[in-house]
């Protein structure tokens, strides 16, 4: 009996130590094993959704990239000062390089709207209607804000196919903040 009684001794102290050792190796590691587990989880997902978001940035850096190449080339600043004497003289030059006739410039009246304002111009002239046409293609070309409000063609020689061409323009500028008043001195 005694060495039954000594076996069930050291079984009850290895059976002991096992479950100390559970308790105290395994079941801690195994805890800590989950909740790195949980954390590579989340990180994980983080690093999914960090994917996500760079795919979306990447997407909304190329789509101003192309708004910005379409503002480039589908719009016309407006300039600082209204610099009519410069848009006469550019469009003079062109009707001299297009060799059309009779050309008269003259200047409109001027229109504010709110911080931008405009500087009306008249064009007539005479030529051929590809040159007429050609001379508008430059106009709506200039690097500058100008619209074509109005354009009227009369055939003047059916046999040259001349037709004298009434273009009225607006150009258009910021205007200048007005000054604040001063503060009265106290």
């Amino acid at each position: 009996m005694t060495s039954m009684l000594t076996r069930l001794k050291y079984g009850s102290i290895l059976f002991g130590a096992a479950i100390f050792a559970y308790l105290t190796l395994v079941r801690p590691a195994y805890e800590q094993r989950g909740r790195v587990l949980g954390e590579i989880r989340t990180l994980n997902q983080r690093v999914a959704q960090a994917e996500d978001d760079y795919g979306l940035r990447d997407r909304a850096r190329r789509r101003l990239a192309n708004l910005e190449a379409r503002l480039a080339t589908e719009t016309r600043p407006i300039p600082d000062s209204g610099d009519v004497a410069g848009v006469i003289s550019g469009i003079s030059s062109d009707i001299r390089e297009l060799e059309l006739e009779g050309a008269k410039l003259n200047r409109g009246r001027e229109t504010a709207f709110g911080a931008t304002a405009s500087s009306g111009l008249l064009v007539e002239t005479v030529g051929r209607f590809d040159l007429i046409v050609e001379l508008v293609r430059r106009i709506e070309a200039l690097p500058r804000l100008v619209r074509i409000s109005s354009l009227s063609a009369q055939n003047v020689n059916p046999s040259s196919g001349d037709v004298k061409a009434t273009l009225g323009l607006d150009a258009y500028y910021r205007v200048a903040a007005a000054p604040e008043p001063s503060a009265p001195g106290k």
